[in-house]
């Protein structure tokens, strides 16, 4: 049996490297080649251009975004008001980024008014809802900033942050208001963004 070289390896950790292929002068459908030859990775692509490559998560993350996904997708299929995407669904966003959020919803009225093959591609709209989940490897910083220079800076109405292990979850509203709900003892509300849907955050500390 082959042994895993990264088992006793406790230093191991995901990472996040960041390219600039400007060079290359990639258009859209090489970028779209580039991405699907590279599927173990999860690849964003800033509105500058840069490339961000980002390995896969570990399961402790992996676990919390299945259930964050989990309850979504359960508030979705009762009141069918939009689609549910993933942790791989990546969005083309105005600004011309493409980012891939750990949860999103989408409206039925935003994907209506799109060309009818546009499910099949990197979505050129950009969510109504999103939710990050704060892994080992990420800073804080680092994605506040994304919730408001890229999600709600691009039309996101409503973005949730959440950190697992300080069980604190970080609220943006297109408004550009931001509100901090501390512990995992309460529920959050989808508000009139996804009406009544509500994420049961103790969930997230069994997961």
């Amino acid at each position: 049996m082959t042994a895993n070289p990264l088992s006793n390896n406790k230093g191991y950790m995901p990472y996040s490297i960041e390219l600039s292929l400007d060079a290359l002068q990639l258009s859209e459908e090489q970028f779209v080649a580039f991405c699907r030859s590279n599927k173990d990775l999860r690849i964003e692509r800033k509105s500058n251009g840069k490339i961000i490559l980002m390995s896969p998560t570990f399961f402790s993350t992996g676990n919390v975004n299945a259930e964050v996904v989990a309850q979504l997708v359960v508030w979705n299929k009762q009141y069918k008001l939009g689609k549910v995407g993933e942790s791989s669904t990546a969005y083309i966003l105005p600004d011309t980024s493409m980012y891939v959020p750990d949860a999103s919803w989408i409206s039925n009225e935003k994907l209506a008014a799109l060309p009818k093959d546009a499910i099949h591609q990197f979505l050129p709209a950009c969510p109504n809802f999103v939710i990050e989940i704060k892994s080992h490897s990420d800073t804080l910083k680092s994605l506040q900033s994304k919730m408001t220079k890229v999600w709600i800076a691009n039309g996101v109405e409503l973005a949730w942050l959440i950190d697992p292990k300080m069980e604190m979850t970080h609220i943006y509203k297109a408004d550009g208001t931001h509100t901090t709900v501390k512990g995992f003892d309460q529920n959050i509300s989808g508000e009139s963004v996804l009406p009544k849907f509500e994420l049961v955050l103790a969930d997230l500390r069994e997961a």
